[in-house]
């Protein structure tokens, strides 16, 4: 299942598409967020022309949060179980 959710960083408004069931999806979707103290701190450094970089993004909530401000840049490998 998919769902959809209007989330709040500290500058602004985000939606992200969370499919259900997972860890970070349920807890986004009672919580209100993944993380909220450390997505706050590492936010409170980005500044106008700041970049950003996500590595390990996973389903990509802080870099979504991240002020508008600055450049972010997000990645996360993909895992191949054989």
């Amino acid at each position: 299942e998919e769902k959809s959710i209007e989330l709040k960083s500290r500058d602004r408004q985000f939606k992200m598409n969370l499919k259900i069931p997972g860890l970070i999806e349920n807890t986004i979707l009672l919580r209100g967020g993944w993380e909220t103290g450390l997505a706050n701190r590492m936010a409170s450094f980005i500044k106008v022309g700041s970049t950003f970089l996500d590595i390990g993004a996973n389903i990509g909530y802080h870099t979504l949060f991240m002020p508008s401000a600055g450049v972010t840049f997000s990645a996360s490998p993909g895992v191949s179980l054989t």
